[in-house]
């Protein structure tokens, strides 16, 4: 059971990071044009945007424990034997 929550966690955890970072690039990079292209324009907010990444942490480990909770009590004969 643990390697079943382990498993749902990386791979929960990996696409996580991997649209957070490029989220997070895209972000900083739009801020900057749009900075260049408006002077007046407010300057970005680093600490809006880490608030954002991690609420989406949060979210993100929260939507894989629960089915990963789930999963772990199944029995994984009777799962094999019902596919």
């Amino acid at each position: 059971p643990r390697d079943i929550m382990a498993i749902v966690l990386q791979q929960g955890a990996l696409l996580c990071g991997v649209g957070l970072l490029l989220g997070a690039t895209g972000a900083w990079g739009l801020g900057i044009f749009l900075q260049r292209t408006m002077p007046r324009l407010v300057s970005q907010d680093p600490v809006a945007i880490f608030s954002v990444a991690a609420l989406l942490i949060l979210a993100t480990l929260a939507a894989c424990w629960l089915p990963a909770r789930r999963a772990m009590a199944v029995d994984p004969m009777t799962a094999l034997r019902d596919d």
